[in-house]
């Protein structure tokens, strides 16, 4: 398949209506110093401008939250973890059986970003020191214990705080922390500010990480790369998973037609928007997005293009 970076040949032989007086749409963010909110906003910037579509950004407290607001009908899409998608369709919930993907947008990767002063090295040196897991509602909470719980590093050996990014990166500058989580798209802005103060990003490797991958099909290993954070020099191996634009089966075909018009017309546009995208690849649009499948009419579009192959 063509790189994203030849998406503008491909629309030379790819025809898209103009879409006039479309659905206003609704899209679900996370916190305004993340990826999510730049990432939402860029969608939203374009259905706008090159639809004619209004569209409202919802500024939330991450995945967790994103995924009620799809499901109560709050929203109509919302950006959240593939993790946090795929257990909650393959759980008990039968409201959680309505989630739908419409596409993977970009890899996260878990940062323990810790003071440079706070004599924190390794993951272990954790105990003692005042960390924070992420917000209430958020994936990166849900992944970070259970890195620890793989660590065998009890929750109750450590000052535990519960801060979403924003909070959590004013905290470490104030020193009121020793560390936090952050389940991301790198670069960030949020760990970026934090960098202003002198960080250092501890590894997540080994066991915890090579069980993690054989528990849960949607983790999978990365590197947060050198030098994109003031005075992080070397790379950083973690775990993460990817970001995913999901909707519910009951938003209209026309909603989710609409939106992926828009986005694969203007891709080159879209990933300015948000540059953990830099080396996306087309693939990564629908392959091993999440646990949910496909809304039907982000299906029947994906096929229209043949970037998935008919049933």
């Amino acid at each position: 398949m063509p790189s994203f970076f030849k998406l503008c040949l491909i629309g030379a032989y790819i025809s898209f209506s103009p879409l006039q007086a479309a659905e206003p749409i609704n899209i679900g963010s996370g916190s305004v110093s993340g990826v999510y909110y730049p990432t939402i906003q860029g969608i939203c910037t374009l259905s706008e401008e090159k639809a004619g579509q209004a569209c409202e950004l919802h500024a939330g407290k991450g995945s967790l939250d994103n995924l009620a607001g799809v499901l109560d009908g709050r929203l109509d899409f919302a950006v959240m973890q593939s993790d946090v998608v795929y257990q909650n369709y393959d759980s008990q919930d039968e409201k959680a059986k309505d989630l739908r993907t419409v596409m993977a947008i970009y890899p996260e990767l878990l940062a323990l970003i810790v003071a440079k002063d706070s004599g924190i090295k390794v993951l272990q040196d954790i105990k003692g020191k005042r960390i924070s897991l992420g917000g209430e509602g958020s994936g990166t909470a849900v992944t970070a214990k259970r890195v620890l719980t793989e660590a065998g590093i009890a929750l109750s050996s450590f000052k535990q705080a519960k801060l979403d990014a924003d909070k959590a990166v004013a905290a470490l500058g104030a020193k009121q922390l020793d560390g936090y989580f952050y389940m991301v798209g790198h670069p960030t802005k949020n760990i970026e500010l934090a960098a202003k103060t002198g960080i250092d990003l501890i590894i997540i490797d080994g066991k915890p990480v090579y069980n993690m991958l054989d528990k849960y099909p949607y983790y999978s290993k990365g590197a947060i790369p050198e030098n994109i954070y003031q005075g992080v020099e070397e790379e950083t191996p973690s775990i993460g998973v990817k970001a995913v634009l999901v909707t519910s089966a009951k938003t209209s075909d026309a909603k989710v037609k609409s939106l992926l018009a828009v986005l694969l017309e203007n891709f080159a546009a879209f990933k300015q928007y948000y540059p953990a995208s830099n080396k996306a690849d087309i693939n990564d649009l629908v392959n091993d997005v999440s646990g949910a499948p496909l809304h039907k009419a982000a299906k029947a579009y994906y096929q229209a293009q043949g970037m998935l192959k008919k049933d």
